[in-house]
């Protein structure tokens, strides 16, 4: 799409409601891309406490 486009970006919306499948989503756009998380990003099913460490 962005070949065909020649956009040098582009800017995805979702509606996905449930939290664990809008993190499955960005996680497959991520994939789609090549792209790596962030330094300091929890991975996928780490829920940060009050402290901000990983539990």
């Amino acid at each position: 799409m962005l070949a065909e486009s020649r956009a040098d970006e582009l800017m995805v919306q979702n509606l996905i409601a449930d939290p664990a499948d809008r993190r499955r989503s960005h996680e497959l756009l991520a994939a789609m891309f090549d792209l790596q998380p962030a330094a300091g990003v929890a991975p996928a099913g780490a829920h940060p406490d009050l402290s901000g460490t990983p539990t």
